[in-house]
């Protein structure tokens, strides 16, 4: 069998690094048993959701792209992720937060229009979007594996709210918190070792962080240090790598793993990074 080139992302909205580290029992547990690699990554400035997808997706600074805050709504003026998916003859699937879509579809959301989409001919091609902060966890991950096995996407993005909307009410430090980032755990349990069973690599990372107090957007760590795991045969280097890398690499990353070419605006993932952590057959 070839080196897999189809990836699931997963993004958990809000999850902070320390506390990824301490809840996430599965999936640490594919890290101790050097079945997968775990790094962190920077987000962008200032740490709010909708300024960290982009930063994600496209690849470039918020100063670049002009998504400045979650209150600029309107469509991504630069090449993204989906873009690039779309010209090698790929295609993409995203189950999340309905930002995603006015950022990558069309903006305004509009809650009937805009809440399924199918065969797009531009950006994503399939995808669901809901617009309730509190969407059930449990629901979304059923309902993206759905979608993933219907269409067979080259690349699945999972983004999900609750661990976000549990460190808002009641802080980065609770037990709601800590309980919302657990039933992640679970869910990734139940769903990982099928992503890699039909040829998925993985990657797991979130937006931003949380602090105690609830809130993100700012310089502390808490609010812009957050977790990377990776799960590839693209692979050599496995277990905690203790490296740190720019949320705006991590564009170039996805294209790498995915065997496509970048958008020339997009930050490159270190090189050297890339000899220490994979295998020739990724493309620099």
């Amino acid at each position: 069998m070839g080196v897999s080139d189809r990836l699931v992302l997963v993004i958990v909205d809000g999850m902070s690094n320390q506390v990824a580290h301490e809840r996430l029992g599965f999936v640490e547990s594919l890290v101790e048993r050097g079945q997968a690699l775990r790094a962190t990554v920077q987000s962008v400035l200032p740490s709010l959701s909708r300024v960290c997808y982009e930063a994600i997706f496209t690849g470039t600074e918020p100063i670049v792209n002009g998504i400045l805050s979650n209150e600029i709504v309107r469509r991504s003026t630069q090449e993204s992720l989906f873009d690039r998916i779309r010209a090698a003859g790929k295609t993409s699937a995203v189950f999340g937060y309905h930002w995603i879509s006015e950022l990558y579809q069309q903006a305004p959301f509009d809650h009937v229009r805009d809440r399924n989409l199918h065969d797009a001919d531009h950006g994503i091609t399939h995808g669901r979007f809901y617009f309730e902060d509190h969407y059930p966890d449990t629901h979304l991950y059923v309902e993206a594996e759905d979608l993933r096995r219907r269409v067979q996407p080259d690349l699945l993005v999972v983004h999900s709210m609750n661990v976000d909307d549990a460190g808002h009410k009641h802080g980065g430090l609770s037990p709601e918190y800590a309980g919302a980032v657990i039933r992640i755990d679970t869910l990734l349990a139940m769903m990982v070792p099928q992503w890699l069973s039909d040829g998925y690599q993985v990657a797991i990372t979130a937006d931003h962080g949380m602090d105690s107090v609830g809130y993100h957007g700012g310089t502390l760590d808490e609010h812009r240090i957050v977790p990377f795991y990776l799960l590839s045969s693209q692979l050599k280097k496995l277990g905690d790598s203790e490296s740190t890398f720019s949320q705006v690499e991590l564009a170039d990353l996805i294209c790498q793993l995915m065997q496509i070419a970048p958008a020339p605006s997009m930050t490159r993932f270190s090189p050297d990074r890339l000899r220490q952590w994979f295998h020739s057959t990724t493309q620099a």
